[in-house]
């Protein structure tokens, strides 16, 4: 019986919605003024201002509920100007255990990625999505809280 559990798809929908709230919270206390869109809207879930200079910015959240493994998440389209990958770290739902917390738990890693690095991974073969690895790009530890990327974006200034 607990084969058939672990090979069963985890219901992670708290943890995907709470995975937009917390995205959201580090922009409001970073003061880049931001609110959750629509959840019918396909292409993003957050729009950050700046009413300064009406500008707007984009934000797709996609999330990881494992601190182990696959670090993949699937676009199905490029309509964003910013994607917030959100590593929750809730452990591994197969019992194998995180790198430093016995339990397996470890805070959550949100690494803020441009289009422009996303689209790199889009190779047009599949309508329908594509799939993109934040280990894959070199160097991807500088997006860790880089908040500061989407500031610049609305052309506000350093907080």
């Amino acid at each position: 019986m607990e084969a058939e559990t672990s090979s069963k798809r985890l219901n992670s929908v708290l943890e995907s919605k709470g995975a937009k709230y917390l995205a959201l919270g580090h922009l409001l206390i970073e003061a880049i003024p931001s609110d959750l869109i629509g959840e019918r809207n396909q292409g993003h879930d957050i729009i950050s201002v700046n009413p300064e200079d009406d500008r707007s910015c984009r934000i797709k959240v996609k999330s990881r509920w494992s601190a182990l493994g696959s670090h993949k998440v699937y676009f199905r389209s490029l309509d964003f100007d910013f994607a917030v990958i959100v590593l929750l770290n809730r452990g591994n739902p197969h019992g194998r255990r995180a790198r430093e917390d016995p339990s397996g738990v470890e805070p959550p890693d949100l690494y803020i990625v441009p289009v422009a690095e996303v689209a790199r991974f889009h190779r047009g073969e599949d309508p329908s999505g594509f799939r993109f690895l934040i280990t894959g790009i070199d160097g991807y530890g500088r997006f860790c809280g880089a908040w500061s990327l989407i500031r610049e974006f609305l052309g506000m200034e350093s907080a």
